[in-house]
């Protein structure tokens, strides 16, 4: 069952990454290539039953997009 939901969450962030809003990219545009303080951030990242829209795992912050409104979350990675 696991590997079944993995396969199916994967295959829908692959389909988030083709088909993104106009909003979206624009977000995008800001933050990949490390150009939001030097952070490395990943599109539709799946975790566990999520998708992430805009993930740094590094630091701990996620950009959510829900129309209209952008949420940015943070959260800590204990060891």
């Amino acid at each position: 069952m696991g590997v079944i939901m993995s396969n199916k969450i994967t295959a829908a962030a692959r389909k988030l990454r083709k088909n993104y809003t106009k909003a979206e990219n624009l977000l995008w545009q800001k933050l990949r290539n490390r150009q939001l303080e030097g952070f490395k951030f990943r599109r539709q990242q799946p975790v566990g039953s999520y998708i992430l829209d805009f993930v740094n795992f590094k630091k701990g912050i996620v950009f959510h997009y829900y129309k209209p409104f952008i949420f940015i979350e943070f959260f800590v990675s204990l060891p």
